[in-house]
């Protein structure tokens, strides 16, 4: 292949889950050169919509449309994480959230996970006012690593911190959340093989992990 592509996604996969994907994918077809758009959701299905984009690839709670096709769907966890110097304190316990509140909190802005959780606060009365709010996944990561603090997350984008020791993963009751990594075109666009051949590879790497 050697046609263009033209991608969209959110931050949290950009660094997570693409790079391998990408990575397996000039392995097999170099001369495609790929274009990379990251934003919210939202933006990204507005510029699918005016065929700005290729594909699409989003987390979200599963989403239809008559005049989108869905390639692919994966189940992914959301998780409570905590700097390894909370471990003492908050590890190998089952927390409250209203416990977890007494943390300085680093959260993303307004991502679909965070929207997800100021629902699940909202009908328990209760609000949070974040130490720290970015839009950059691995600096919320990264900060976490070196402070104290806790955050909500992908399990994807904080899988290898956790099992390498530098951040610890919570269990908080009534807390269990998944969103799905959604890959979707649009109906109208042409489907061209670097298309499909994305997809293909995105699943292979997903099955490699």
């Amino acid at each position: 292949l050697h046609g263009r592509l033209h991608i969209g996604t959110i931050e949290s996969l950009c660094f997570s889950k693409l790079p391998a994907a990408l990575h397996a994918y000039w392995q097999r077809h170099p001369k495609v050169v790929v274009h990379v758009t990251t934003g919210e959701p939202k933006f990204l299905i507005e510029r699918m919509e005016r065929g700005e984009l290729d594909l699409i690839y989003i987390l979200d709670e599963p989403r239809y449309s008559n005049n989108w096709n869905k390639l692919m769907e994966q189940r992914e966890e959301i998780v409570f994480v905590a700097s390894a110097s909370l471990r003492e304190k908050l590890g190998g316990k089952e927390l409250t959230i209203e416990e977890l509140l007494t943390q300085p909190f680093f959260l993303t802005e307004q991502d679909n996970y965070r929207r997800v959780l100021n629902r699940r606060l909202a009908a328990r009365r209760t609000i949070l006012t974040p130490s720290l709010e970015c839009g950059d996944t691995s600096l919320l990561i990264r900060m976490l690593e070196i402070d104290r603090g806790v955050s909500f997350l992908p399990w994807y984008a904080v899988e290898n911190s956790v099992k390498e020791g530098r951040l610890i993963r919570l269990s908080v009751e009534d807390c269990y959340i998944s969103l799905y990594r959604q890959i979707f075109s649009h109906k109208e666009k042409w489907r061209t093989r670097e298309m499909d051949e994305f997809v293909r590879v995105a699943k292979l790497a997903d099955a490699e992990e």
